[in-house]
């Protein structure tokens, strides 16, 4: 019975591991075949409120080492645009999205609206360095930043769902309202056309909030 059960053990590992590099094999296909790694965009304008679906709830701890959730920050702002990274590899597609996003809202909208990072480490190898990660990153980000880098140690399939892709090979983002809805999203490297609809999104986001009451 022992040596029957320890074969069964070793069956659903292989099994497991199968499923695992199958699609992470996946992934990296469409990764490579999207040779400008353009990615893909929720649209060309903003999601109007009564089809935007809410952004998930769930505790994410930032560098400052505070518990935040991001459904409570969005109501800080009149849109929140949040970067999410499952790789190291996203990190220069998101930096395409938030540079040109933080400084058109420090030119346009000073102190309406803002960006967050959110890291997700998904496996158990991630999140048992993640501390250590954390650590590193805390001393290369301005201390006025920490509160806006976060992390979440999770697989969340929900999350994942809310995206515009689930290849964890690109950067995502969300643009979020004040009522924590997702009213744009996109993945991959922001090209000119993708930029131009972000920002425009962002102006009409900011326009909707100041004419509208909190929900």
């Amino acid at each position: 019975q022992n040596s029957r059960f320890w074969r069964f053990i070793l069956w659903f590992n292989q099994a497991v591991k199968k499923r695992y590099l199958t699609k992470e094999v996946g992934q990296l296909q469409e990764f490579l075949r999207d040779r400008e790694i353009s990615g893909s965009r929720s649209g060309d304008a903003l999601i109007p409120i009564e089809n935007a679906r809410s952004l998930h709830r769930f505790k994410t701890t930032s560098l400052s080492t505070k518990r935040s959730v991001l459904q409570d920050e969005a109501t800080r702002w009149s849109a929140m645009l949040v970067q999410i990274t499952f790789r190291k590899i996203a990190m220069p597609q998101l930096l395409s999205w938030g540079e040109p996003f933080d400084e058109h809202i420090e030119k346009y909208y000073p102190g309406l609206a803002r960006s967050y990072l959110l890291i997700v480490n998904e496996s158990w190898s991630h999140q048992a360095v993640s501390g250590f990660a954390q650590s590193s990153l805390r001393k290369t980000t301005p201390t006025e930043d920490h509160d806006f880098v976060l992390s979440y140690n999770a697989k969340d399939e929900v999350l994942v769902g809310q995206l515009t892709s689930r290849n964890r090979l690109y950067g995502h983002v969300l643009l979020v309202d004040r009522n924590a809805r997702i009213r744009w999203a996109a993945n991959g490297r922001a090209d000119a056309k993708g930029l131009e609809i972000l920002l425009k999104c962002t102006d009409d986001l900011i326009k909707e909030d100041s004419q509208s009451e909190p929900q």
